[in-house]
């Protein structure tokens, strides 16, 4: 009996303590994390579905956005969506009816809404293997279709699955780019060929009497069907039996790229290389032009019927450079007049951060230089749009731009910039540093300086035994250059470079250096290395899975961040080391998008720039080393965080045969095993509450969160 009841107590002590423990992190997390900036505003849409009023638009990196006027206005709805590594949030496919919505997100996410994208969930027992390009649905039959792997159907609303191929040609891949639904009919185009199914499915009917040997997709228009082909319009009136070119009333050189959308009896093209509108007062049987206004190429295009017309330019003109952003306009006269509706849309590939005073500047994949002036509670465009800006850095008060479109120079906070790659013999540019008045830049042929703010640039690569220049540091007068086959140094303000160190991989790319108490730290993509004062040797510091392939590493007072570009799945994207770069910790709590590509400082404040979501920030204070008891064994790794429908505990060969135990939040114990293996036990959350979550191995505890 009083065993029991010792028992009971030690019981009891341990719920307690358990509690308390997450009741200190949920308090802790709750305070404690990344919070988003208000954009910058400027991602790109690539494909749509709509529901009446409300519009459900898809991003290449930064998930679904939802619109329940028509596309005035958007939020982004993602919750439930997993971190799926770096495919990122790309939404390849949408659908959307009164009763469900469906979405293709990266490389086989499939997700389904039941309430207008508030809440995702995956699709049990499907694998596709290739992003999702198509998803339709007629009563309980459910179709999709994707990059390279065919068409797979479901006859009972997606419980279960089938390959849908009986009838289509054979290939090495199937690459499907439509699948349309006209009663009593299925259509598909895989491989650039038209099928026809009578049986939902079942079996498919080649109907390509009349097409060229290429079609690209197909439209409902009335009661007509209308095909976009490589000889451009086709159009049939008996469900695609017979089609005949219908390509009255277009300008014969404007079938290069032709992209088509049709809502009940309005339907428009438009040619995305020579950037001509027409649309079709008849079905399709012939054309009207429309007046193109816009300076930029068309990327795609959605009709909403009466009259509404959504619009997303590309990133630059097919002809002649232009200044103008890509952008998302809406119509709601036919095409007469456009409204930019972008600013609501944050999925912004972004780059490089710089802090200059109390002003952040962030580059982007396309659009150019944005600034926040407020910590990043409005972001502006600046004078540098629609380049692919892949450094920005401030060099005493003057900004430098760099990308694959050269060097770009402010000396009025971003205002006007101008072109600064005179004397470069390849404008890719990596980063900048300078030393007093002297600026270097890393380009993809070696070390170039300028001693006229930019204005030309030399060669100083003697001694570097490779072009390629990642990064450049600089410690007092002592200049380094990350390169293809690891470290230089210079003295002479790089007149001359030396190899430095031994003990790296062979070819090591090194995409960042930083100085911390005397050592240098660098990232290879193999793992971080560091060289300690006065030796020659390079030391391997992190490997594995905590910080294998960081990408940039930053020194923030006493902590080094280091940052993922392409994260493994359900990994941290931020890291922090606390003690010059021995160990570190993931610190994501927050994050929407866990690849990042650069780590910045402005104030009190750190900011990370990620691949398609925009910039957050978050306190430095807030940085502190987890919890003794959380991080007592660096072996275990418990991932995804935040957890959807499975978790994965991996742990370290020392750990086999330890009890393996997972707590709620008021401390009561979900689950018990024991760990039989080193690798990953994986444990089925589907059916958890949302909440905060303790996981515990032996004595050591991780949190986690599952929603």
């Amino acid at each position: 009996m009083a065993g029991c009841f010792i028992y009971s107590i030690n019981q009891f002590i341990m719920r307690t303590a358990i509690l308390l423990f997450s009741v200190v992190c949920f308090a802790c997390i709750a305070h404690s994390q990344w919070l988003p900036t208000n954009g910058p505003y400027g991602g790109r849409t690539n494909c749509f579905a709509q529901n009446e009023n409300v519009v459900f638009a898809g991003t290449p990196h930064g998930g679904v956005f939802v619109s329940d006027n028509y596309g005035a206005s958007w939020q982004k709805r993602n919750n439930g969506f997993a971190d799926l590594g770096p495919s990122g949030l790309m939404v390849g496919a949408l659908y959307a009816d009164n009763e469900v919505a469906f979405a293709g997100v990266g490389v086989n996410g499939f997700y389904r809404s039941y309430d207008e994208g508030l809440n995702w969930e995956v699709m049990p027992g499907f694998w596709a293997s290739y992003a999702l390009t198509a998803i339709a649905r007629t009563d309980n039959h459910l179709f999709v279709g994707s990059a390279g792997g065919g068409l797979q159907r479901s006859e009972d609303n997606g419980a279960t699955w089938m390959s849908a191929m009986n009838g289509v040609m054979p290939a090495l891949y199937h690459a499907v780019s439509v699948i349309l639904v006209k009663a009593p009919y299925v259509f598909a185009v895989v491989n650039g060929k038209m099928y026809r199914s009578d049986d939902f499915g079942a079996e498919w009917d080649l109907v390509s009497a009349g097409l060229p040997e290429n079609t690209y997709s197909i439209h409902p228009c009335g009661d007509a069907l209308v095909a976009v082909t490589s000889q451009g319009m086709y159009r049939s009136i008996n469900n695609g039996d017979l089609w005949s070119m219908s390509n009255t009333g277009i300008d014969t050189q404007s079938i290069m790229v032709l992209k088509c959308t049709s809502h009940d009896d309005e339907i428009f093209i438009c040619d995305q290389y020579y950037s001509v509108f027409y649309t079709s007062n008849d079905q399709g049987a012939s054309w009207n032009p429309i007046e193109y206004p816009f300076e930029n190429a068309m990327y795609v295009l959605h009709a909403l019927g009466n009259d509404r017309l959504l619009f997303q330019t590309d990133l630059q003109s097919n002809f002649s450079l232009t200044d103008e952003p890509s952008g998302l306009y809406l119509s709601e006269n036919a095409g007469l007049t456009w409204t930019n509706i972008t600013n609501e849309i944050d999925a912004t590939f972004c780059m490089s951060l710089a802090a200059a005073g109390n002003e952040l500047f962030c580059s982007t994949s396309g659009n150019g230089v944005y600034k926040s002036s407020d910590n990043g509670l409005s972001w502006s465009l600046t004078g540098l749009t629609n380049w692919q800006v892949r450094v920005i850095r401030n060099l005493d008060g003057n900004i430098f731009a760099g990308g694959s479109n050269g060097i770009h120079r402010s000396s009025d906070g971003g205002t006007t910039w101008v072109f600064a790659a005179q004397g470069l013999t390849n404008i890719s540019v990596n980063d900048f540093v300078h030393i007093d008045d002297n600026l270097f830049a890393a380009a993809a042929d070696g070390v170039f300086m300028s001693t006229n703010e930019g204005a030309s640039w030399s060669s100083q690569s003697n001694g570097i035994t490779t072009p390629l220049a990642q990064c450049l540091m600089v410690n007092g007068t002592t200049l380094y250059a990350g390169t293809g086959d690891g470290v230089f140094v210079s003295t002479n303000y790089g007149n001359s470079w030396q190899s430095l160190g031994s003990g790296l991989p062979p070819f090591s790319f090194v995409y960042s250096i930083v100085h911390f108490n005397s050592d240098l730290l660098i990232t290879t993509g193999l793992g971080i290395y560091r060289l300690p004062n006065g030796s020659t040797q390079w030391e391997l510091v992190s490997q594995g899975s905590l910080a294998a392939d960081a990408y940039r590493l930053k020194v923030v007072d006493d902590k080094i961040f280091a940052n993922r570009l392409a994260p493994v799945v359900g990994y941290d994207g931020v890291f922090v080391s606390f003690d010059g770069g021995t160990t570190w910790e993931g610190h994501s709590v927050g994050l929407t998008n866990n690849t990042v590509f650069e780590v910045e400082r402005l104030g009190n404040d750190v900011y990370v720039a990620t691949c398609g979501s925009g910039c957050f920030k978050r306190s430095i204070s807030e940085f502190q080393p987890l919890s003794s008891g959380e991080a007592s064994d660096a072996g275990i790794v418990v991932y995804p965080n935040p957890a959807h429908d499975r978790l994965v505990v991996q742990v370290t060969a020392h750990q086999i045969g330890l009890p393996l135990a997972i707590y709620n939040v008021c401390g009561e114990r979900v689950l018990e095993a024991t760990i039989t293996q080193a690798s990953h036990t994986t444990v089925d959350t589907s059916a958890w509450s949302s909440g905060y979550y303790i996981v515990r191995v032996g004595s050591a505890m991780r949190r986690v969160v599952v929603n």
